[in-house]
């Protein structure tokens, strides 16, 4: 069987997927468009060309809570690299991620007491 993408018949299983983002990110195993994405609608007759925006509150998400994510994720990759990019582990690293976050942000939460001077 071949790995390489298949330009079937659309809608069967003899076709691979197309990536409809633009050329540089194409993930391997999907083929390119069949038309320019930049400049050619997407069938919710968007164009590439058209975004000027911020996708940061795309999805009205709260943004402390996407930090947090963030900072998982990112966590969980170093996590994962760090024991040798071993695949099928990504829920052991993201649990583990977010209790280090968690601890993190728990022990910057704490005050420091006080130096205090006491009379003896």
């Amino acid at each position: 069987m071949s790995k390489k993408p298949k330009d079937g018949p659309p809608g069967t299983t003899d076709q691979s997927p197309r990536w409809e983002g633009p050329p540089e990110t194409r993930p391997r195993g999907y083929l390119p468009a069949s038309d320019d994405p930049r400049s050619n609608p997407d069938s919710a007759g968007e164009v590439l060309d058209d975004f000027d925006g911020d996708l940061g509150d795309a999805f009205g998400r709260d943004p402390p809570a996407d930090r947090r994510t963030d900072r998982i994720r990112t966590r969980a990759y170093e996590i994962w690299e760090r024991e040798g990019r071993r695949h099928g582990s990504h829920e052991q690293h993201w649990h583990q991620a977010a209790t280090e976050i968690d601890r993190e942000d728990a022990d910057s939460a704490v005050p420091d007491e006080p130096n205090v001077e006491r009379d003896s």
